[in-house]
């Protein structure tokens, strides 16, 4: 009897050390998924704001095109408005390269960061675009009268 009572409860102090080691298992995949999940967000979000980065790089070297016809004043001050937005448009790359760093847990923490940057990038363009519009627009044709 002795001997049948001891081997149930070996049994029985085994059973949920086997039990738990299942939990863990399915613990451990749960997290490599929220981590493999998050990864891929913080890839696609990287991708999307890059794209942004290249579109601003092209608009400014339209301005840069832009700025070549001014002449005096209006060129200093536009090329310096330029110089500006480039100087805003490699902080919202620095901290796209922060968020590239840090553990994959911690990105969206800093996603409001780059998110700021990047709109206050896109405000100064835009406020930019509406003060120099008429000093870089074309001449308006008049026509002779006949």
């Amino acid at each position: 009897m002795k001997i049948t009572f001891s081997m149930l409860l070996a049994f029985l102090l085994m059973a949920p050390g086997c039990n738990s080691s299942t939990s863990t298992k399915a613990a451990s995949e749960e997290r490599d998924n929220v981590r493999d999940s998050l990864k891929h967000q913080r890839d696609e979000y990287i991708q999307m704001t890059r794209a942004k980065l290249d579109e601003f790089d092209q608009k400014l070297d339209g301005l840069d095109q832009r700025v070549s016809a001014m002449k005096g004043a209006a060129q200093t001050d536009f090329k310096n408005a330029i110089a500006r937005l480039r100087d805003q448009r490699k902080i919202v790359a620095d901290r796209l390269a922060d968020v590239e760093k840090v553990y994959v847990e911690s990105w969206t923490t800093m996603k409001p960061e780059v998110d700021s940057a990047l709109a206050e990038l896109e405000r100064s363009y835009d406020q930019m675009g509406a003060t120099y519009e008429h000093a870089t627009a074309p001449p308006a044709k008049t026509r002779s009268r006949q």
